[in-house]
């Protein structure tokens, strides 16, 4: 088997493990830590090391970080960076590099790699994304990313509060970036949540629930470094493939002569994808202001939390060109791991799933089991959390916060103005995934989940339109 082919699939596949994860932001059963210590950290560098190498950030209730910049990119593989396995992949892009440059007027070296080892940085951590505001529970956020060094895929990331949010973010379109101390809250999801890779890791997927922000000085504009990173199917060495691509930008040169996002992205179409490898570009990374057309992939929809698994699944397969591919499997596999939404709203209970808090004495939060504790026994148990209810459970929290928000822009609205926003605001796929749900459970299967009365008339009302033939 020749090089490229063998590295075909591995791309897509290193692509799709690491973009779905991003999906996991919009998560409502995150893990929050109980623990009693407050920490300080200078650079991302020693938050990663304390993430990677130590249970440290476990016990900690609060974090501060120190003097951090914050920007709008978010790296797209948080902590990856900083693995070894990361590490072995940068050097090793060291072995596929097209052209080397010196500009003498910056003293700065530059090197282009070619497609083999502009992968092999992309695995190697490099690559930001850009999200819009999320609705994650009650709460509206903003993810952005928080960077010592200025390099943003180096960094973690920072959920604000609208309010929060409202205030930094003039300074930060116009800079590139603010400086301040952050004080926040780490929330993480279980390894469970973490998909399955093809070398060892164990980086949680985390980000810092910002409490307090205080502003200390607009950033040093010359600091910044993106690297948007997209996957193109394009021929090199005489074989069609599937690779990364990836270049830099600084968002605080909106108005300057080089190093923008337009020109940057210009280049990797352009000059490097279309011109070098005669390819097209597959994916974005960009979802306030999508870069390419027709993109088979796009952040916007990864990130919208109607977009389900069928769909998703859909996605992937055109990364492989619509022809079948021999990791559809694993493919499956990891789209249901991340896609599957949970049940609850709170921020510690996983469906099945036993989580012991490792602090003073045992703190057991249980989903569902038959015996809890360290000496607790349980036999001949049934129970009866099928795959229809959690849809069913899935379907009405959905519901609620859609009613919800239509109270706050119209709430006059009418039970028939209800029923038709609820109709416009979910997908197809999402009608036929309760519809199901409902004639397996029963129609009155879904009264328990309905958890406020005010909206189950509405909500029943709506479901059982999906019922009729023809809806």
């Amino acid at each position: 088997m020749s090089l490229s082919v063998g590295r075909v699939d591995y791309n897509i596949l290193h692509f799709i493990k690491e973009y779905l994860q991003s999906r996991g932001l919009l998560k409502q059963d995150f893990l929050t830590v109980q623990g009693r210590r407050k920490v300080e950290y200078w650079s991302e560098e020693q938050f990663w090391q304390d993430v990677i190498r130590s249970e440290r950030i476990y016990a900690t209730c609060q974090v501060k970080l120190k003097e951090f910049s914050l920007a709008q990119w978010i790296p797209r593989a948080p902590g990856q960076y900083y693995t070894s396995e990361a590490r072995k992949s940068r050097n090793h892009a060291e072995n596929f590099i097209r052209s080397r440059s010196r500009d003498q007027s910056r003293n700065a070296d530059y090197v282009v790699f070619d497609p083999y080892g502009k992968s092999e940085m992309v695995k190697g951590g490099v690559g930001c994304l850009r999200l819009t505001q999320k609705q994650v529970g009650n709460e509206n956020l903003h993810f952005l990313c928080a960077t010592s060094s200025g390099v943003t895929h180096k960094g973690l990331i920072v959920a604000l509060r609208q309010d929060l949010y409202e205030k930094l973010i003039a300074d930060i379109e116009q800079c590139g970036g603010i400086c301040c101390d952050i004080f926040g809250q780490v929330r993480y999801w279980s390894d469970k949540d973490l998909l399955p890779t093809y070398t060892p890791r164990n980086i949680p997927r985390m980000y810092i629930y910002a409490e307090k922000i205080v502003p200390l000085r607009r950033a040093d504009s010359n600091i910044f470094d993106v690297t948007a990173a997209v996957l193109f199917r394009g021929e090199v060495d005489g074989e069609e493939g599937t690779f990364f691509v990836y270049s830099h930008f600084n968002p605080a040169k909106r108005h300057s002569l080089d190093h923008t996002i337009e020109q940057c992205v210009d280049w990797m179409e352009k000059s490097y994808v279309k011109g070098l490898y005669g390819g097209k570009i597959l994916t974005d990374f960009d979802e306030v202001a999508p870069r390419f057309e027709d993109v088979s992939f796009p952040v916007k929809a990864l990130m919208n939390s109607k977009t389900d698994a069928l769909e998703v699944l859909d996605m992937c397969s055109k990364l492989y060109g619509g022809q079948p591919f021999i990791d559809k499997g694993l493919v499956e596999s990891f789209v249901s791991q991340v896609i599957a939404e949970r049940s609850t709203g709170t921020n510690i209970t996983i469906v099945r799933e036993i989580t012991v808090n490792k602090n003073e004495g045992d703190t057991y939060n249980v989903g569902q089991a038959g015996a809890v504790g360290k000496y607790a026994r349980s036999d001949n148990n049934t129970f009866l959390q099928s795959e229809q209810k959690r849809t069913l459970a899935d379907a009405a929290a959905e519901i609620q916060q859609l009613l919800k928000q239509l109270e706050q822009t119209n709430p006059t609205a009418t039970e028939h103005e209800q029923i038709a926003y609820i109709n416009d605001e979910t997908t197809p796929s999402f009608k036929r995934r309760v519809v199901g749900a409902l004639q397996a459970s029963g129609e009155a299967a879904i009264d328990e989940f309905i958890l406020e009365n005010k909206y189950l008339k509405v909500a029943k009302a709506a479901i059982k339109g999906w019922l009729q033939p023809g809806t």
